[in-house]
């Protein structure tokens, strides 16, 4: 007598699985003719028209019908979507079961999620209904009560459940699908495999450039690399720590830019993209003012200074590579995501021992007319100092170049006068000599104005030299 292995039996349920999406517009080729009865087959054109449920009244040659489709395949799934998907199992057999449990994780390539666990007592399940050809969705909360999360399913029922979850990284990702189940006290269980990728959305791609004072112009380029068009529902800049920024797309006509209330931030609604297609966003950002400088071998310290006159730009944001980022929403026909991107970074700034800045220049200067400028050097480490000090660009009063002592993680100021022989924007640019090392800082410009056309070379001297 022969006998044969019960789990080489087909099994008597069966899973089906889908993904949730929003339908689109059905679409339809619409049959053009001519409205002449006297042309042959006119009738029958015109019943297969009027018996055309696809065919819509007020625009009958429309390419798009009043009817919703579901998509026809898996489709495309992005990084930042929220992978919704339907399970349904079915007992296709003529015999009841017992203990129908499902469990369904979610893999990828370092974590694993738990979309559904009904096999375990007291296990955390998604919301579930059961189906019978004779019976309307009906809730599981009778089952429940019970202190199982199984359920017995008779020949046609189903039970379905739905599950959520954002997607939070790229590349592979696998369903897995196991089900439990019993009948004349027989303990059996099949397991399926879905297997996706997950794209990227977009690509952002910056440009960084920072000027002298420690303002930092930061642009970013969005770039729509799905298969489909996008609007872009908003994009939001974040500043790291130690920086304030300024929205410059106000008026780009493109964007509307306004100010989160409960953030403070920039929020923009950026316009619809078409597959690659790019959009370009320009931040400035402004080291906020403190009164201490950051030494790279210690914690920021109180400068020397009195603080209610020295606004110095902090030397922590100079040394920061992280500006910030991007949080970014954005909706489809089909589908809609958010994701932020990860610190949008830089290139630091070299660090000198020492540096000097234009703390005070008057607001109008006139050629060949003395003026004050106030220069301050500012030392960046824990030790004293003494530098060496040059000006070029102008003509000094007195010495071109003197020398100081400056104080650890403190500043000290010179004032010089000085004059111009030459119109129009000057620049003003220092040399350094500290620590056996030589070096030119470019600290500012002056613009200055010429009320005549007299000779400006009555001094016989260049710029950068000395007056006696």
């Amino acid at each position: 007598m022969s006998t044969t292995d019960p789990n080489q039996q087909p099994h008597l349920l069966s899973l089906k699985v889908m993904r949730l999406s929003r339908p689109s517009f059905a679409k339809r080729i619409p049959l053009y003719h001519e409205n002449d009865e006297t042309l042959v087959g006119d009738a029958a054109l015109d019943l297969m028209a009027a018996n055309d449920i696809t065919r819509l009244d007020r625009i009958p040659d429309f390419g798009l019908t009043d009817l919703l489709a579901l998509p026809a395949s898996f489709g495309n799934i992005y990084l930042g979507e929220t992978f919704s998907s339907y399970l349904c199992i079915n007992n296709e057999s003529q015999l009841p079961v017992q203990e129908v449990g499902i469990k369904a994780e979610l893999q990828t390539t370092s974590q694993r999620f738990m979309l559904v666990d009904t096999i375990g007592i007291g296990a955390a399940s998604a919301p579930a209904s059961r189906t019978s050809p004779a019976q309307s969705t009906t809730s599981l909360a009778s089952v429940a009560a019970t202190g199982s999360n199984r359920v017995s399913l008779l020949p046609t029922q189903s039970i379905t459940h739905i599950t959520h979850h954002e997607i939070k990284e790229l590349g592979a990702h696998i369903l897995v699908c196991s089900i439990h189940y019993s009948h004349n006290g027989q303990r059996r269980h099949f397991r399926k495999f879905y297997k996706f990728n997950v794209l990227n959305p977009l690509a952002v791609k910056t440009k960084v450039n920072t000027v002298i004072d420690g303002r930092v112009f930061l642009e970013a380029q969005i770039t729509n690399l799905m298969t489909e068009g996008m609007w872009l529902e908003k994009i939001r800049f974040e500043a790291a720590e130690g920086f304030t920024f300024q929205d410059l797309n106000v008026n780009v006509g493109l964007h509307d830019t306004a100010l989160d209330a409960a953030t403070g931030q920039g929020t923009e609604r950026g316009p619809l993209l078409a597959p690659q297609e790019t959009i370009q966003t320009l931040y400035v950002l402004t080291p906020k003012p403190v009164s201490g400088v950051f030494s790279p071998t210690g914690p920021l310290v109180e400068s020397v200074a009195d603080p209610s006159t020295a606004e110095t730009t902090p030397i922590r944001a100079l040394l920061s590579p992280h500006l910030g980022h991007l949080s970014l929403s954005w909706q489809t026909p089909l589908s809609s995501g958010r994701l932020q991107t990860s610190q949008l970074s830089r290139k630091p700034l070299p660090l000198r021992p020492v540096t000097v800045l234009l703390s005070q220049v008057p607001s109008c200067i006139t050629i060949e007319t003395p003026f004050l400028i106030t220069l301050r050097v500012r030392n960046n480490t824990q030790e004293r100092l003494e530098a060496l000090i040059g000006v070029e660009g102008l003509l000094v009063f007195g010495a071109a170049k003197w020398q100081c002592e400056v104080d650890n993680a403190g500043w000290c100021e010179k004032v010089l006068k000085c004059l111009c022989v030459q119109g129009g924007n000057v620049g003003i640019r220092c040399t350094v000599s500290c620590r056996g090392d030589e070096w030119a800082e470019d600290v500012g410009e002056v613009y200055v104005e010429q009320p005549n056309a007299r000779a400006s070379h009555a001094y016989g001297g260049v710029p950068g030299g000395s007056l006696i």
